[in-house]
């Protein structure tokens, strides 16, 4: 699936300012150009990811996925991977170890946060070699100006039910009723 504006750079530099649904892939790069933009992609072994926001994610054809994330938002859940061939996901400062797991990378400059929702994954710093196993459930931040090393906390929980009187507390903009978002759809 995809949403927005992207750009994939393969095969001798070829550039496809449009993709498709369904349009297989090969190693190359994926830029995503604007925030509201996003790509769901499935490998081979029914592992998948999805990027989001500004991003741009380099994929490797080797003998194992190896993702090089310069910037942005990666989300992924990854089946099994054969022994000996883990998924590596490398970042500006971090790189990452997946066996099989559930996870979410945001990779920043000076700065990468990885959330682990399933499974574990390994979390190196690139600068000293320092390392930590992530646990689901748990997040880790990576950073180049933090030298005491990695960043370990629980995964705080998610909201799922929250109260809100949109009228009185929007700042932003101009509160449109559900009826008159219809009401345009059926104009159209």
């Amino acid at each position: 699936g995809l949403n927005g504006a992207a750009k994939w750079t393969g095969d001798g530099g070829r550039v496809a300012d449009s993709l498709a649904v369904g349009e297989r892939l090969s190693g190359g790069t994926l830029e995503l150009l604007s925030a509201d933009s996003w790509v769901e992609m499935e490998f081979l072994d029914g592992s998948s990811m999805a990027l989001s926001g500004r991003s741009t994610v380099t994929i490797s054809e080797r003998q194992q996925k190896e993702l090089y994330l310069r910037y942005g938002s990666l989300s992924a859940s990854v089946r099994p991977q054969p022994p000996g061939h883990p998924m590596l996901v490398h970042t500006q400062v971090a790189d990452l170890e997946v066996l099989g797991t559930q996870f979410n990378v945001d990779a920043q400059a000076g700065k990468t946060k990885l959330t682990v929702n399933e499974g574990r994954v390994r979390m190196k710093r690139v600068t000293d070699g320092k390392e930590v196993y992530v646990l689901a459930e748990h997040q880790a931040v990576a950073s180049i100006g933090d030298q005491n090393g990695l960043t370990l906390s629980p995964r705080g929980k998610g909201v799922f039910a929250w109260q809100s009187d949109l009228k009185s507390d929007a700042v932003h903009g101009k509160w449109a009723p559900d009826l008159w978002n219809l009401a345009i759809r059926f104009k159209r």
